[in-house]
C-alpha cells in the first residue's frame, strides 16, 4: 500500500483539488484507492458528499484502540472508499502529542486496512502541525502544489527547512505548479527561477480555470467531469509522475 499526502503549510493553494484529482486518477487505474481527508475544514469530504467522519471515535483511534474501517465510506466512484473529516480532528494534535510511539502513528492507523487498498491519497491541513508532520514523516511521497508567486515559494522554503530539522528527506518531496496564469511574467519567471533551484521540483504545471473552481459545486473530480480539459490532462500527468516517484522510492 502506497501512501501519497498532498501538503503545503499555505491554504488556497489548490491542495484539495490536487488530492481530489489523484484519487480519482487512482481510482480510474483500477487501484483500490482511500482518499483520506485530514483538514478540518472537510473540503474533499464535501467534494465526495460523505457523511461524517470519526464521529466521537478521534480519541479511541489516535491512541490505537479503535480501528478506522468502520468510519470509512463508499463514493460514487468506483474502486474509490473515503475517509472523512471529522469537528473532532481539531483535537488529533494534542492527542498525537501524548502518544509514546507518535512518530509512527500514520503507518498504525491504516494497518487494519492495509491489504484492502493499493493506494491511500491523504489531504492534510494547511499547517505545521502534529498532524501533517506525522503524515510528512510516514507517507511515501508527499505532493506539495505551489502558485508561482513568492510567498508561496517561501513557504516550500519552510517547509524544507523543518523537514532538515526532523531529518526527513527532501527527496520525499514532490512540488509542482497550481492555478498557473501564462500571461503573467511573474508566473513565469517565478517558475524557471524555482525549478533551477530546486531539482526535486515536477515540470508540470496545472493552469488556473474557471472549470477547476466548478469542482465544488458540481461536486466532481475534474478528470471525471471534463476529461479532455487542460487542467485535466495535467492532473493525469502530475499522476503519472507521482505513481513513477512512489515505485522510485
Amino acid at each position: 500500500m502506497e501512501i501519497i499526502a498532498v501538503f503545503n503549510i499555505k491554504g488556497g493553494v489548490g491542495k484539495t483539488a490536487t488530492a481530489v484529482n489523484l484519487a480519482a486518477l487512482s481510482a480510474m487505474a483500477s487501484r483500490r484507492t482511500l482518499v483520506v481527508d485530514l483538514d478540518p475544514q472537510a473540503a474533499t469530504t464535501w467534494y465526495f458528499q460523505a457523511p461524517k467522519g470519526l464521529d466521537h471515535k478521534v480519541k479511541a483511534i489516535a491512541k490505537g484502540n479503535k480501528d478506522i474501517s468502520s468510519s470509512i465510506h463508499n463514493t460514487d466512484v468506483a474502486f474509490l472508499d473515503i475517509l472523512p473529516a471529522d469537528p473532532g480532528m481539531k483535537r488529533l494534535d494534542r492527542y498525537l502529542a501524548g502518544l509514546k510511539k507518535g512518530k509512527r502513528w500514520l503507518k498504525d492507523l491504516f494497518k487494519p486496512v492495509a491489504k484492502t487498498y493499493d493506494t491511500v491519497i491523504i489531504d492534510c491541513p494547511p499547517s505545521l502541525s502534529a498532524i501533517s508532520e506525522n503524515v510528512v514523516r510516514n507517507a511515501d511521497l508527499v505532493v506539495v502544489p505551489l502558485i508561482p508567486t513568492t510567498l508561496s515559494v517561501r513557504t516550500y522554503e519552510q517547509l524544507l527547512q523543518h523537514l532538515g530539522r526532523e531529518r526527513i528527506p527532501r527527496e520525499k518531496l514532490l512540488p509542482f505548479f497550481n492555478l498557473v496564469d501564462r500571461r503573467r511574467s511573474m508566473h513565469l519567471d517565478t517558475m524557471a527561477a524555482f525549478r533551477k533551484a530546486v531539482p526535486e521540483c515536477a515540470n508540470i504545471v496545472v493552469p488556473y480555470s474557471a472549470e477547476v473552481e466548478r469542482m465544488s459545486a458540481e461536486n466532481g473530480p475534474i478528470v471525471l467531469r471534463s476529461y479532455a480539459s487542460e487542467p485535466a490532462q495535467a492532473y493525469r500527468r502530475l499522476w503519472r509522475t507521482v505513481r513513477r516517484r512512489a515505485r522510485g522510492r
